[in-house]
């Protein structure tokens, strides 16, 4: 049994009560042996949930959303799969997990009722990372920075042989393991071309239109990398092509602004 002896203790202990998954939700995965926990801190979307799990002891995180950003999200994979997988290209891997039965999703609220998201067929499972890079919030290194970067890039570039832009490269969305990280979360991946599905305005370059380019990908590498690097405020807010590179130009260190440099041509 768990003992508070202050307020402030008390309000921490409701919090994290609070953030538990209701028992419906539970018990229609328990029979496919996930086990499921908390929400997954970085979880910001209303029409998603991300909760933390284990998988046959391995621990995961499960994605539940509507089918058809489940349908999207997963064909985005296959794609990346069919042209090499993810191996050597710091992608983060995807497994669909079909439910047997409808799952009503009800997450815990602060008044102590739920939220019920909705009922799902299916989700999403990936590894659980050590973190993200929007925890990380002291400015990177050179070296980590640039380390990173050049992982990024080779994702970026990855997806885009795939015929796909990723269009919501942000902290969040970078998963960290072992000194190295992986992009993930392909929900707003679009064809060249296609309307945009989803993005974050707050990264999202100002005039990049709502036409998916290949462009506006390493833009949003550039913003996340001038963020890490502690160039710009937190998040950054919208900002146009011209806006990023003099942001670039005015970095003192010259082998990261040579790097961002090449992003914004």
């Amino acid at each position: 049994m768990l003992c508070t002896n202050t307020p402030d203790q008390a309000a921490d202990l409701y919090l994290e009560a609070s953030k538990i998954p209701r028992s419906v939700t539970q018990g229609e995965l328990a029979q496919q042996h996930i086990s499921i926990g908390q929400l997954f801190p970085d979880t910001a979307s209303s029409k998603t949930v991300i909760l933390e799990a284990f998988d046959g002891g391995s621990p995961c995180l499960l994605k539940v959303t509507d089918e058809e950003s489940l349908s999207h999200e997963m064909s985005v994979w296959e794609a990346i799969e069919a042209g090499g997988g993810a191996s050597d290209h710091h992608l983060v891997p995807l497994k669909k997990l079909p439910f047997e039965r409808q799952a009503r999703v009800q997450v815990g609220n602060m008044s102590g009722g739920h939220n019920d998201r909705g009922e799902f067929s299916g989700g999403i499972l990936m590894q659980k990372y050590q973190s993200t890079l929007a925890r990380c919030k002291i400015p990177l290194t050179e070296e980590v920075l640039l380390r990173y970067g050049n992982q990024l890039l080779t994702a970026i570039t990855k997806i885009h042989e795939c015929g796909y832009c990723h269009m919501d490269i942000k902290p969040s969305n970078v998963f960290l393991w072992q000194g190295n990280c992986l992009l993930g979360d392909y929900g707003g991946a679009s064809r060249p071309g296609e309307k945009v599905r989803e993005h974050t305005h707050s990264y999202y370059p100002d005039g990049a239109g709502e036409e998916a380019k290949e462009e506006t990908d390493f833009l949003l590498l550039a913003v996340t990398l001038l963020e890490m690097f502690g160039c710009v405020t937190s998040p950054p807010g919208p900002m146009t092509k011209d806006g990023i590179k003099s942001k670039v130009a005015s970095v003192g260190n010259e082998k990261v602004k040579a790097f961002l440099g090449q992003l914004v041509v």
